[in-house]
């Protein structure tokens, strides 16, 4: 299980609380009422504003194609930063670009147009209903 900082953990137990009001059987799973109601999850209400964070300034971080004369297969994935510290692997600047790395490339090719990445990215948000990031990670 995902340790919850800052007290998150609480916050998506009301969440769940309050899906399970709108009609999720008490011990069903909540999350395709979740999918079903098109709520994001906490987790995932935290990784949507990073996403969009990473593409509105994109250029702050540098892509691997840039970095090298060769075109690796990825290259519209960020390289990550050398982080020794926990703390800073869990801010935003870190998690942006793994989260950013671990999208799906229909998604990536939309980076250009902010509306149809954000519809995309909330359909694929929604479909899949993230309650940790490491289920992000693993997609």
């Amino acid at each position: 299980m995902e340790l919850y900082l800052g007290g998150t953990l609480p916050i998506f137990k009301i969440q769940k609380r309050a899906i399970r009001i709108m009609g999720c059987k008490s011990r069903a799973p909540c999350r395709n009422f979740f999918k079903k109601l098109e709520i994001l999850p906490l987790k995932s209400q935290y990784i949507f504003p990073l996403l969009l964070f990473m593409v509105n300034d994109v250029d702050l971080f540098i892509a691997i194609s840039e970095n090298h004369n060769i075109h690796p297969r990825q290259s519209s994935s960020r390289p990550l930063p050398q982080a020794n510290l926990t703390i800073y692997q869990q801010g935003v600047h870190f998690s942006g670009i793994k989260c950013f790395n671990t999208l799906p490339p229909e998604i990536i090719k939309i980076t250009g147009n902010l509306n149809k990445l954000k519809q995309a990215l909330k359909k694929f948000m929604n479909t899949q209903s993230f309650y940790t990031l490491e289920e992000f990670y693993s997609i």
